[in-house]
């Protein structure tokens, strides 16, 4: 399976219709229906992830250890990515506790880890090229973790549907 199987797209709409009542210049009453549309953000989630409510994702790989990276959600609210600073192999991370931070040409955001354990990889490319996590944010990982307490910290995480409710609810 690649990079790119598993991947899902959600699409967000905003539909307001409302009848209206208008006046005319003659004073006379008349009903308008408004159609408003508005596209609020389109983004992927990774079907083969889990999620944590601040935007970060877990995937468990084959040989036990656990990505981590921010959600494409994250990424597009934040826009272009300049500056990732993220913790060094042999560091632990504790599961809802801040462990880096990504700077954006509009904020500066904390990085909060879905998942306890000890840093075995980290992803020194994205440090290089941070634009990554614009381009493929779930192909893009930015910590390899041991896992420490994964399955209870698993069970607190999202499923894709929960964590598209999550962004539907913040949109």
């Amino acid at each position: 399976m690649n990079d790119k199987e598993g991947i899902l797209l959600f699409q967000l709409r905003c539909k307001d219709i409302k009848n209206q009542s208008m006046k005319s210049l003659d004073g006379s009453q008349h009903i308008t229906n408004v159609i408003m549309e508005s596209y609020l953000m389109s983004y992927e989630l990774d079907s083969k992830a889990k999620y944590y409510k601040e935007h970060d994702w877990v995937r468990v790989e084959k040989d036990g250890s656990c990505l981590i990276g921010i959600t494409d959600y994250a990424q597009k609210a934040l826009k272009d990515i300049v500056f990732v600073e993220l913790p060094e192999v042999g560091d632990t991370v504790t599961f809802g506790e801040v462990y880096g931070s990504v700077e954006s040409v509009k904020a500066v955001s904390d990085i909060y880890s879905p998942i306890s354990g000890e840093i075995i990889e980290v992803n020194e490319e994205v440090e290089d090229s941070p634009e990554m996590l614009n381009e493929y944010p779930y192909g893009t990982w930015l910590l390899r973790i041991k896992p420490s307490n994964l399955d209870e910290e698993l069970g607190k995480l999202m499923t894709p549907d929960e964590y598209d409710e999550l962004c539907s609810s913040e949109g």
